[in-house]
């Protein structure tokens, strides 16, 4: 009898019988991702990881959504609080801009400086972090380490990025000697994005230095580097020999000032020459494009204006500063026959929805609504809002109860008091009886003395009621005058980024005492200033037409100016505001809870 096969070679058979010749090859085992990288090494709990990633996507969400106060807030908690969170490295790109959006510049040095460390291969990060760190050198008063800084952004970073870094780069060259522009550019290599303006700057020193065949070199090698706009125009006169050519005609630049009328006025005018002038002397030194100053007297009076602005228009000048006052200007605007800006310095309010008329006294909602938002995210839900009825503090009250309740809060009372009141127990006994979260106070410097201690006196501050204002409460001269006791505590707006002075703020200072020989002791010639530079700066980036000039003002978009961050929205120039908690006469930045 024949053997049968035993059971285990007859699977096997039947196995191989089944499996097609040439058939595909096993799946291979899955692989398994290598872990996200965090901050820190650690462990974390559930609850812990959706905790931390939820900080994370709100971050982001905060991010895109432009909502920057937000979004620091978030992107610390991931910093500082799940460091160890798969993936918690991304939070730092998001804490650096978000924190130098909203004026907190250490910590917005601190986190670009991480992402450098971390993210040194990713030329999009690198050059954001590079922009934030170049713009705190800046706001420390460095501009030579800011120049190197913004000299390395790479080539291949956001278009977006370059651009802003060239706009930084082409405002502080200027202010910087041959001798540092050559060293500047002794240590950066091409292709970098930001050497055109710097090789620009140095030729044209190099040039009025009697160093033409250098300057020449340097005219050649600013166009092969990618200039573009006003710098080439001006490397081309360089490279050509051409350069006053290049500079072009001379523009003027009017002033209506009222040099001969009521002493206080005048005296007005006197102290906004300061600040054109001085405007223009630094223009002088740096654009070098020729620029004139023709000043108008209209000694306070409306009805010279129907003479004066003939005689301007005819004159040929670019673009007014001036008149001052409101119905100087609404004249001024109406007589105009021709494109031509004109920039207030401190006029209230300007004719609506007429074209290119300015002022950078005008009303400007983006302080009430900051407060408005830190208000109403730090918890406050029910306020008292007290102001006179003078347009400038009901504007003001007006635009943050608008905010304040579009975010949920409820205004309990709009308290009102006429002009020229000097007592406010009524008030502020209302305010007592009413027991809101905070009063609000959108009142002028000169009201602040007057009121900040009768609050301190009726004891509101011990009831718990936050003291809430707008810009009036952070002007140096109210911190100096008034008692610190009365001002300590109050949560109030400033255009002074981390409470502090911007670049442009301190250079005028510095250049004010150094032409005067006497202290800066009044706003009024920064008005001047920041209004001559803003039409200076249109001239310097090539506008030679009145159309030019009104599109370039239109535009405006974070000029840095000696009296804050300037910008135009809705037709109305405004400034950046940010908010900060006063205490023994200085601004602490603060932030939500």
């Amino acid at each position: 009898m024949t053997s049968s096969p035993r059971p285990t070679l007859l699977l096997l058979l039947a196995a191989l019988s089944c499996t097609p010749t040439g058939g595909p090859e096993p799946a291979p085992a899955p692989v398994t991702p290598p872990p996200e990288p965090s901050l820190v090494e650690g462990e974390l709990t559930p609850a812990e990881v959706a905790a931390g990633r939820g900080f994370l996507e709100s971050a982001r969400t905060a991010a895109e959504a432009g909502d920057w106060v937000e979004a620091a807030r978030s992107a610390r908690e991931v910093v500082e609080n799940f460091p160890a969170l798969p993936g918690s490295p991304a939070a730092l790109p998001i804490l650096a801009r978000a924190a130098a959006e909203t004026g907190d510049l250490d910590t917005a040095r601190y986190a670009a400086e991480e992402v450098l460390t971390l993210f040194g291969d990713d030329a999009e990060l690198v050059g954001e972090s590079l922009l934030i760190l170049g713009r705190s050198d800046l706001a420390t008063g460095d501009s030579l380490a800011a120049v190197r800084r913004l000299a390395t952004i790479p080539a291949d970073a956001s278009p977006e990025t370059i651009e802003a870094a060239l706009d930084l780069v082409r405002d502080v060259v200027p202010s910087l000697s041959a001798e540092d522009l050559s060293g500047v550019l002794g240590e950066v290599a091409a292709p970098a994005p930001v050497l055109p303006p710097i090789q620009v700057e140095y030729g044209m020193a190099l040039y009025f230095q009697g160093g033409t065949e250098e300057a020449r070199r340097l005219g050649t090698a600013a166009l092969e580097s990618g200039a573009s706009g006003r710098d080439e125009e001006l490397a081309r006169g360089l490279a050509s020999g051409r350069v006053e050519e290049a500079l072009g005609e001379a523009r003027t630049l009017g002033a209506i000032l009222p040099s001969s009328g009521p002493p206080t006025l005048s005296r007005f005018g006197t102290l906004l020459e300061e600040g054109i002038r001085i405007a223009l002397e630094e223009q002088r030194t740096t654009d070098r494009r020729p620029v004139q100053l023709s000043l108008y007297d209209d000694g306070g009076s409306v009805a010279s204006l129907e003479t004066l602005i003939p005689t301007i228009e005819t004159d040929g000048v670019s673009a007014i500063i001036g008149p001052l006052l409101d119905d100087a200007v609404v004249a001024a605007a109406s007589l105009r026959r021709r494109p031509m800006p004109i920039l207030s310095p401190t006029a209230r309010d300007v004719p609506a929805g007429v074209q290119g008329v300015y002022s950078l006294m005008g009303p400007d909602p983006s302080g009430p609504q900051a407060l408005a938002e830190w208000a109403a995210g730090s918890g406050l839900t029910r306020v008292v809002i007290l102001h006179p009825t003078e347009p400038s503090s009901t504007y003001e009250a007006e635009v943050f109860r608008e905010a304040f309740t579009a975010s949920g809060g409820q205004v309990l009372e709009q308290l009102r008091f006429p002009v020229g009141t000097t007592f406010f127990e009524e008030f502020l006994r209302q305010v007592e009886t009413l027991s809101p979260d905070a009063l609000v106070l959108p009142i002028q410097p000169q009201v602040i003395e007057l009121v900040a201690p009768q609050v301190t006196f009726y004891g509101l501050d011990t009831l718990g009621i936050q003291v809430l204002g707008t810009d009036g409460w952070t002007s140096e001269t109210l911190l100096q005058d008034v008692d610190p006791r009365h001002t300590n505590g109050v949560v109030a707006t400033t255009t002074l980024p981390g409470g502090l002075p911007g670049p442009a703020a301190r250079r005028f200072r510095e250049q004010y005492e150094e032409i005067h020989r006497q202290t800066l002791r009044s706003e009024v010639p920064a008005l001047g200033y920041d209004a001559a530079r803003i039409i200076l700066e249109g001239i310097r980036a090539g506008a030679s037409t009145g159309d030019d000039l009104l599109n370039f003002i239109a535009a405006l978009d974070g000029f840095e100016g000696a009296t804050g961050r300037l910008s135009v929205a809705d037709g109305r120039l405004v400034r950046s505001h940010y908010v900060v908690r006063l205490e023994n006469r200085t601004m602490i930045p603060v932030f939500f809870p």
